[in-house]
């Protein structure tokens, strides 16, 4: 009987790498860039970009206000956008935001950059997994499971979001990024699904509980055998 275990080659291997490339990370402030491309779609308010985070862009990345307002306007002083008043009711005022000459040209400069380098993100659920050395840690199952029933549910709603969003040619086409971002959405979480199962089906069947070695001498001939019990 063979036991194995195996792994997936993930983020660690990712950040070393990196590091030996001398890739210092954070060197973008990429949020910078999404607010610019936000705003080169149409103008918006500082609440309007905050709840983009919330929707489409929050399927690959995140921000929140304390971020977001304040690079607000950095990207104004710098002269990247502007904004003009507009009245809400008698007396509500608020910021509607646009794309400056130069923050469209910024926007575009960034767009025609090589994307060279390989980003880790932040998954604790791996984090976690890293530090657990033995094949039957009682920790595993559930960490399994837990796992499990979060990436199908978030492959559940990525599914309803693609038959919402592009079901027809024509939509897909006039929003080829988004359709694409949406599909690799889909294929990564099928992915990590399929390998939580596998994983999660190996552990339950691999359980050994007993092991014993013993054996005989017969006509100056040596016997042994190896006795394993499982439990699944």
């Amino acid at each position: 009987m063979y036991i194995f275990t195996c792994f997936e080659v993930c983020d660690y291997d990712i950040l070393a790498l990196n590091k030996c490339q001398g890739v210092r990370h954070g060197a973008k402030n990429k949020l910078k860039y999404i607010i610019l491309g936000l705003l080169g779609e149409r103008a918006l308010t500082g609440y309007d970009i905050a709840k983009a985070f919330t929707a489409d862009i929050g399927e690959f990345w995140s921000a929140n206000h304390s971020q977001i307002y304040p690079l607000l306007k950095r990207l104004e002083t710098a002269g990247l956008i502007t904004h003009q008043l507009q009245v809400s009711g008698e007396k509500l005022e608020k910021k509607v935001y646009s794309l400056t000459a130069a923050g469209q040209a910024q926007l575009q400069d960034w767009l025609h950059e090589p994307t060279s380098e390989l980003t880790a993100s932040k998954d604790e659920f791996i984090l976690k997994l890293y530090f657990v050395q033995n094949a039957n840690d009682p920790l595993l199952p559930p960490m399994l499971t837990e796992q499990l029933n979060l990436h199908q549910a978030k492959l559940a709603h990525l599914k309803q979001q693609m038959a919402r969003k592009f079901s027809d040619q024509a939509s897909q086409i006039a929003n080829y990024g988004h359709f694409l971002i949406l599909q690799h959405a889909i294929e990564r979480e099928q992915g990590y699904a399929d390998w939580l199962a596998r994983t999660l089906a190996q552990k339950t069947s691999i359980n050994l509980s007993y092991c014993s070695f013993d054996g005989f001498k017969r006509g100056g001939r040596s016997f042994y055998w190896l006795i394993i019990m499982r439990v699944e």
